[in-house]
């Protein structure tokens, strides 16, 4: 029987043999090392809520690691995919607060767009302050009109 490995190990391994084959640019690089990070925190999340490692197995235990739903969270660079660490048997859900630091930044973008483009700004302006003032690449009229 296979060993089971959390997301985190598969995407490292993924990552680790996708750089030595060379086979990233920039943008690919950003955005896994980004869903590696993401996932590793939401992993530890769910550690510290259960009270224990991954997989430890515990007489006493005050609810289950019960796999994983996938995600997508959004970035300048293009979709992350990370999976959601899931629990059972808890007296309250497990709700990963890096999730709501990552929506509350996109939040923060959105209505950023907004106050710019009711403020007489056309879209193709607003995307041209995210790209040059504010370093934010990959960022088009057409993804602003998304905001």
């Amino acid at each position: 029987m296979p060993k089971k490995i959390v997301p985190s190990e598969q995407m490292e391994q993924a990552l680790r043999e996708n750089l030595l084959q060379g086979v990233m640019d920039l943008s690919s690089l950003l955005v896994t090392t980004s869903a590696l990070w993401i996932q590793r925190a939401l992993e530890r999340e769910r550690e510290v809520f259960l009270q224990r490692p991954w997989a430890q197995r515990s007489p006493d235990a005050k609810g289950y690691a019960n796999g994983y739903e996938p995600r997508t969270v959004s970035s300048a660079e293009g979709p992350v995919e990370v999976a959601i660490p899931q629990v059972r048997n808890t007296a309250e859900p497990f709700r990963p607060k890096v999730l709501e630091i990552l929506k509350n930044r996109t939040d923060s973008l959105e209505l950023l767009s907004m106050q710019m483009y009711v403020g007489g700004m056309s879209y193709a302006d607003v995307a041209d302050v995210f790209r040059c003032d504010l370093g934010i690449p990959n960022m088009s009229e057409t993804v602003v009109r998304g905001l």
